[in-house]
């Protein structure tokens, strides 16, 4: 009985498929230790909502994720909707694929507490997608893998941006949950190049 318990928890933990640690398991590091500093926060106006394009794709969002991912503070969209309006708005987007079952996921929902990464966020459309629930995220953002949670940043036409990752060679779309500097970071070079 403690054998299958420890192979079910084993299971569960492992069950995200990506790592505990940002830390490379290979190759340059260099992108990770670029020092950034948090910009002053700019009043952006808010971004109007567009129509997606299928009217009928289900919210994928229940309240208590919702909270769990700061909804008060973070304008969240489904990944329809938030496609339909960052082209709308001409801004780059910002996809968080997550699952309801990811422990790591539900770590980094921290991250969209941080003071800093709220301001952030401010300059983007932000999509929360769960990936088990909108079949089109597997479809369109299965970049090198079917890992949770992933982040994968959007050219303001909805193409994905490959270079703005997290300079692993595995899980490049990862960022380590206790590290929000590292989305921070990724978002000041999104800033620039958008």
């Amino acid at each position: 009985m403690i054998r299958l318990v420890a192979l079910i928890a084993l299971l569960s933990l492992a069950a995200c498929r990506a790592p505990a640690t940002d830390s490379p398991s290979s190759g340059d590091n260099s992108q990770e230790q670029e020092a950034t500093t948090a910009a002053e926060p700019i009043e952006a106006a808010p971004i109007e909502r567009a129509s997606p394009t299928d009217p009928g794709a289900p919210f994928n969002h229940d309240e208590a994720a919702m909270a769990l991912w700061n909804e008060p503070q973070i304008d969240w969209f489904t990944y329809e909707e938030g496609l339909a309006t960052a082209a709308a708005a001409g801004v780059p987007a910002i996809v968080v694929v997550k699952t309801g079952w990811c422990p790591r996921c539900t770590q980094y929902a921290d991250s969209f507490s941080n003071d800093d990464v709220v301001a952030a966020t401010r300059d983007f459309v932000m999509i929360l997608a769960d990936q088990d629930a909108v079949p089109a995220v597997e479809r369109d953002l299965n970049l090198d893998g079917a890992y949770v949670p992933r982040t994968i940043f959007l050219s303001p036409d909805g193409a994905p941006d490959r270079t703005l990752n997290s300079g692993r060679s595995d899980y490049q779309h990862f960022i380590n949950p206790s590290q929000p500097e590292a989305l921070l970071a990724l978002m000041a070079r999104a800033q620039d190049l958008y």
